[in-house]
């Protein structure tokens, strides 16, 4: 069910609403009876003031919306008997299950907050190291852009010296600067006729070359080549989380998204880093017996090669952007002796989480954990290796 904010202007709003409690039966063999309301917090919604920037890069931005979707009440029924068997008490209490939570107040589970940290690790680690692949593209923009160039240069020299030629009256030179037949320029009778055929070999040069500048400025943006790398991690929260009688259950869709824009610096400086030159700890690292069994659930060698990915690069612009969207569930489960649920009611919050924050310059990489390391085949390989040392360790 898709989650509807108070309000779409900037910053924070809140709404609540009053619920009715009942309950109704018997006490002490007499009617009772008893109505009441509660006040719920229903709705929340936040959204960050606009920074106007000079769309060069990210702005800072922020987004919340919390809402009840749906409260079903619940109901369940205390039964209480008197020694000689007599009903003492019998009361039906019908309520919403919104009443039973902090809903102004919820806090998610720590194993969510731990994903999200470990998703924002991976983002901005992966990010990095593609920053470092895409280096790659800096060779083949240079090589186009010296073609352009050339290109340029070749064109200008042929106009200008079909240009010097025409001021000399050296028309049968000007078409040869230009490609075109002496015929159809020395046929003129007249000067005009002469220039007006000159021009039809003239004007495609010209346009080409403004064509050609064109691109060359567009490649380098003013600022020399762009190289860009993003990474977006995501993962499915589901969590059980039992609070009182009740039954209830989170579940979100998140992820984590870095991307970063560089230009490039110092040519000469990257290159020796592709070599290696720049990171020995990245070398050393794969010579470690065993490595490979740390590397399963820390990819230590992963951010070890990271750590220069930006080596002979010059930052440009950068962000993270943090989303999650999900819901809470909750319904009756139990409450407690002698009492027996006739209605499980329901209760669905709505959430929706958007942050995006700039970055001032290239961010450090930082560890995180894989995906699912204890898989079969790994733990079928790991008790196999421990086997083997074991075994090694036994004959010497």
């Amino acid at each position: 069910m898709p989650i509807q904010a108070i309000s779409n202007v900037p910053g924070k709003f809140s709404r609540t609403r009053p619920v009715p409690e009942t309950q109704i039966g018997e006490l002490g063999g007499n009617p009772y009876f008893l109505s009441r309301t509660h006040d719920v917090y229903t709705d929340y919604s936040y959204k960050s003031i606009l920074v106007k920037g000079d769309h060069d890069g990210p702005t800072p931005y922020q987004r919340e919306v919390m809402s009840i979707l749906t409260d079903r009440p619940g109901a369940w029924v205390e039964l209480v008997y008197r020694p000689n068997g007599d009903i003492e008490k019998n009361i039906m209490t019908i309520i919403p299950i919104s009443t039973m939570y902090p809903t102004g107040s919820m806090s998610f589970p720590p194993q969510f907050y731990a994903e999200l940290e470990n998703a924002y690790s991976k983002s901005v680690t992966k990010a990095l190291m593609k920053l470092r692949s895409n280096t790659a593209q800096i060779g083949a923009a240079i090589f186009e852009a010296k073609k352009t160039a050339e290109m340029i240069a070749s064109q200008s020299l042929a106009v200008l010296r079909a240009y010097q030629a025409a001021r000399r009256g050296n028309f049968a030179e000007v078409a040869r600067q230009l490609g075109i037949t002496s015929s159809r320029v020395l046929s003129g009778k007249h000067a005009a006729n002469m220039w007006l055929q000159t021009m039809y070999g003239w004007l495609p040069l010209l346009v080409d070359i403004k064509q050609g500048c064109d691109r060359l400025a567009k490649g380098y943006r003013d600022k020399g080549f762009i190289i860009d790398a993003h990474s977006t991690p995501k993962f499915r929260f589901v969590e059980p989380w039992h609070f009182g009688g009740q039954k209830s259950q989170w579940i979100f869709e998140a992820g984590v998204r870095c991307a970063i824009e560089a230009r490039i610096k110092n040519s000469f400086l990257d290159s020796i880093d592709g070599s290696g030159v720049l990171n020995p700890l990245s070398i050393a690292w794969e010579l470690v017996p065993y490595s490979f069994v740390i590397d399963w659930f820390v990819p230590v060698g992963n951010v070890l090669e990271s750590l220069t990915a930006t080596a002979g690069l010059e930052f440009a612009s950068g962000y993270t952007s943090t989303r999650y969207e999900g819901s809470f569930h909750a319904l009756l489960n139990d409450r407690g002796p002698g009492t027996y649920i006739t209605d499980p009611g329901e209760l669905e919050i709505g959430y929706f989480f958007l942050q995006r924050q700039p970055m001032g310059g290239f961010p450090l990489p930082r560890l995180y954990a894989k995906d699912n390391p204890f898989t079969s085949d790994h733990i079928k390989t790991a008790v196999a290796l421990m086997r083997q040392l074991m075994g090694n360790s036994a004959r010497h």
